[in-house]
């Protein structure tokens, strides 16, 4: 038998080395490098904002606000001479309308009732007086909701502001309309009782205010607000 030399049994270890080698560089155990810190570097800036879109779809209506406040005297009432002596609310607008009698407010806060034809008081409330010649204090047998209401003497109106509570008290004249834009007395006849409020406030005229009021009068309505 030959001997085989040390040299052949080293190239022959070394090709089975090389093999193995080989065979496990080429399996799927193989990991990816990771990326290089020199990539970041490479990333572009950020891009500009995009158009709008366009508008979405009209959304559905509101429900309806409530009505505000109003004016309760929406009609303002000037005289023949272009003076604003108060005003009136609707009511009154359409009973001045027709030419009827109708109240309004005057500048003060007063509520006086006027023949818009003539321009006279046409309330309806007359002073009764204790005397006999109609002197003395202003007594009115007053009603509930009878504020502001204006009562014409043989002197001038009194303003019946607040009235107090009514007492029994007696009465032997009274104030009527003269039909001229005052008032005469006239004797009751004898004294009568009745629950009368005494009503001590002679009213002052509010500055433009004459009477009997300067007709034709004129009503305008208020802008709105």
């Amino acid at each position: 038998m030959k001997k085989i030399s040390t040299s052949m049994a080293g190239i022959a270890l070394a090709t089975v080395t090389t093999i193995f080698s080989g065979c496990g560089s080429s399996g799927k155990g193989k990991e990816t490098p990771a990326p290089s810190q020199s990539d970041d570097a490479n990333v572009g800036s950020r891009g500009a904002a995009g158009a709008p879109g366009a508008a979405g779809q009209k959304g559905d209506k509101g429900d309806r606000g409530s009505i505000g406040p109003g004016s309760e005297f929406p009609y303002i009432l000037a005289d023949a001479n272009g003076s604003s002596i108060g005003d009136t609310t609707w009511d009154g607008f359409a009973k001045f309308s027709q030419g009827a009698l109708f109240s309004f407010q005057t500048l003060d806060g007063a509520i006086f009732t006027v023949n818009p034809m003539t321009g006279l008081y046409a309330g309806g409330a007359y002073c009764l007086y204790a005397a006999n010649d109609c002197s003395g204090s202003c007594l009115f047998p007053a009603s509930p909701g009878s504020s502001n209401q204006l009562v014409q003497g043989t002197s001038s109106f009194f303003w019946l502001k607040n009235p107090t509570a009514r007492t029994q008290q007696s009465y032997s004249s009274y104030s009527v309309d003269n039909d001229a834009g005052g008032t005469t007395c006239v004797v009751a006849g004898g004294p009568a009782q009745e629950w009368l409020v005494e009503v001590p406030t002679a009213w002052t005229q509010p500055q433009g205010f004459s009477y009997p009021i300067p007709v034709p009068l004129a009503l305008t309505k208020t802008l709105a607000k």
